[in-house]
Parts: C-alpha cells; sequence; structure tokens
C-alpha cells in the first residue's frame, strides 16, 4: 500500500495532461506534446507503474486505500508493542532459568565438596 498509494496520487496528478494530449488534433498536439513533454513522460511512468502494481486494471479508491494503510499501522504498532512485551517476559524468562541452572551448579559443587571432605575425614580416622 505504501507503494500503491504515491503512484495512484501521480497518476491523479498527470492524467489531466495526458487526457488534454488525446483531445486534441494536428499541429495543436504536437505543440502541447512540446509544451508539456515532461508532464506527458511523467503521465506514462505512472501509468506503467499502475498497471505494474494493479495487472487485472482495477485500480482502488485513494481514500479507501489511505484508511486500510491506517488500520494496518496501527494493528502493526500494536503487534510490534505486544512483540516487545513478549520479547521482555522471554529475556526475564530466560534469566530466571539461567540463575536455576546457575544455583543448581552451585549446590552440586556443594554437595561434592561436602561428601570429598567427609570421605577425607573417615579416611583420616
Amino acid at each position: 500500500m505504501e507503494e500503491q498509494i504515491p503512484a495512484i496520487e501521480k497518476y491523479h496528478e498527470f492524467v489531466e495532461y495526458h487526457k488534454k494530449y488525446t483531445s486534441l488534433e494536428g499541429k495543436a498536439k504536437t505543440k502541447y506534446k512540446s509544451d508539456f513533454c515532461y508532464e506527458l513522460d511523467e503521465y506514462h511512468k505512472a501509468y506503467k507503474k499502475l498497471i505494474e502494481l494493479f495487472p487485472d486494471g482495477h485500480i482502488p479508491k485513494l481514500s479507501k486505500l489511505k484508511t486500510e494503510l491506517e488500520i494496518a499501522r496501527k494493528e502493526y504498532a500494536e503487534l510490534s508493542a505486544e512483540r516487545t512485551a513478549y520479547k521482555k517476559e522471554a529475556d526475564r524468562l530466560s534469566r530466571l532459568a539461567q540463575q536455576k541452572r546457575d544455583s543448581q551448579r552451585t549446590l552440586q559443587r556443594y554437595l561434592q565438596n561436602e561428601q570429598a571432605a567427609k570421605r577425607k575425614k573417615s579416611q583420616i580416622e
């Protein structure tokens, strides 16, 4: 939609030049073409872009596209905020899991050291 809207706007901006050009005949048409060659070229570029974007030839209304784009942007912002919240929660849970693993390793080392100390003490006696 972000590509479609400017293409449609550009088409609407230059379509009047093309309509005027096609309505003329003879020398007036040639003079108009030389006077407004930039605008006519821009029209042809915009027309080609619309054909590329809408191969079926059905061009949606600009207001409808703008409304849809606004809705899509709002949904994106909401989903992005939701994703950020989930990411923070995932990071928090990951830190907690890492702390638990670290605590378990520490506890295992402590128990191993205690068992080693008991073995030493029983060997000494």
